[in-house]
């Protein structure tokens, strides 16, 4: 009801009307809460009664972020009491221009690698061109310049679709120029195919580069050179696609998955520095403040980075890549970890408890310090992990309390720690 409710909220933004929050949801909140008091009735030990309680609390409360909307008085809000400010990413002048243009001057930036790859197969390609005399070798460059993608794997599948295009409006189009001799009905045959291309061009890239073939075949045909451009098509087509797979395989090649140990590093990093700015906020109180939203972007952006890479993985010519099995591995345990990170900040409210702030503050300094350092203190860590571990089991609290759903977390968190650090270990060292 919730993902229907943002989907009309999207489409009232979309359409510029009003949001009218349906009336269901109290009757179904009434129904919840009922619910939950005969389930604590039935097992009032049960501790998964605490954790349903603390959804529901979570589900209201969202609740009433959606019912501001409709009832215009979000200004009024109490979640809006709070910093709002979003991070300013723009360019702000020539200093910060010159700032992100430096950082980008190394082999360690994909932009870099891709112009560096992109500015020599073009250059190949003109110098194959002035060589050979090839009087339409322009071909081979927008071939190229289409097909040469950041990554192996993109241009692989690029490259496919490409050739697979070209031939096939080869075959399609010798027929139509036969077909088709007057003029009245080529142009129509044109438009057709440029439409189509422009319809195509963004989600199916074989079909797309069929319509440009057969438009180029056409418009040839308008100067009797329909016939006589077929093969010179096929032929730039697969010449400049080899330079295009050349490119990425021998000019900083990083379908070898060089980058794995320094993303994974990465994807660490920003956990920890996540971990960090929720932990903070049960000392100080719950807030959105610009640092902490910066903190929790970086870290799902480190993890969608981490798993981009190792999905280029998935490559049967790459069946048998030692790194394969442990990359996988470490992304499952990346995207564990930092969903509990996340349900760590979803209840993140000040608290009064000594004993229980002591023991967050001992978990987040293990795991920060495990996942910055890895196993340089393996042992120590190992020892350090079992005692709190013993301490949440044995911290009890009230059945409305809750910190047994957040050290549960904290549980969860710190037992995905010994892998993590074997995991990493073994891609470092393959």
């Amino acid at each position: 009801m919730q993902a229907n409710a943002c989907r009309q909220i999207a489409h009232s933004v979309t359409l510029k009307k009003p949001y009218q929050h349906e009336h269901r949801f109290e009757r179904a909140f009434f129904h919840l809460d009922q619910a939950l008091i005969r389930l604590k009735v039935q097992y009032p030990q049960d501790p998964n009664t605490r954790a349903l309680q603390w959804l529901l609390r979570n589900l209201k409360a969202i609740d009433d972020q959606l019912l501001s909307i409709a009832s215009e008085q979000v200004l009024n809000s109490p979640w809006l009491n709070s910093d709002t400010h979003l991070s300013q990413e723009g360019l702000t002048g020539w200093q910060d221009i010159r700032i992100r243009f430096s950082r980008h001057l190394s082999p360690k930036s994909s932009l870099f690698r891709h112009a560096v790859r992109v500015s020599v197969v073009l250059c190949v390609g003109y110098a194959l061109i002035q060589l050979a005399g090839l009087e339409r070798g322009y071909w081979i460059l927008l071939t190229s310049l289409f097909v040469c993608q950041p990554n192996y794997n993109a241009t692989k599948k690029r490259l496919a679709l490409r050739i697979m295009g070209t031939l096939a409006g080869i075959i399609i189009g010798l027929p139509v120029l036969w077909l088709v001799p007057s003029i009245p009905g080529v142009l129509i045959l044109i438009v057709v195919s440029g439409v189509l291309f422009f319809v195509f061009r963004q989600v199916q890239y074989a079909q797309a580069t069929l319509f440009i073939t057969l438009l180029a075949l056409l418009s040839f045909n308008l100067l009797g050179e329909g016939f006589d451009v077929a093969l010179p098509r096929i032929v730039d087509t697969i010449l400049g696609c080899a330079l295009a797979w050349m490119a990425v395989a021998w000019i900083f090649p990083d379908w070898r998955y060089r980058q794995l140990p320094a993303v994974a590093d990465k994807a660490m990093a920003a956990n920890a520095r996540y971990l960090s700015a929720i932990a903070a906020q049960y000392h100080q109180g719950k807030d959105n403040s610009m640092s902490y939203r910066i903190a929790r972007r970086e870290a799902h952006n480190a993890d969608a980075e981490l798993a981009l890479v190792i999905s280029g993985m998935n490559d049967p010519t790459v069946s048998h890549d030692p790194r394969k099995d442990p990359a996988f591995r470490i992304s499952c345990l990346n995207h564990s970890l930092l969903s509990y990170l996340s349900a760590l900040g979803a209840h993140r409210e000040k608290t009064e408890q000594s004993d229980f702030l002591q023991l967050m503050d001992d978990a987040v300094r293990l795991t920060r310090d495990t996942l910055q350092t890895g196993s340089a203190n393996m042992q120590n860590t190992l020892d350090t992990l079992h005692a709190l571990l013993a301490e949440i089991t044995v911290i009890e609290a009230s059945s409305d309390s809750r910190e047994p759903v957040i050290l549960q977390q904290v549980g969860l968190v710190l037992t995905l720690l010994p892998e993590l650090v074997s995991v990493r270990e073994e891609i470092n060292h393959l």
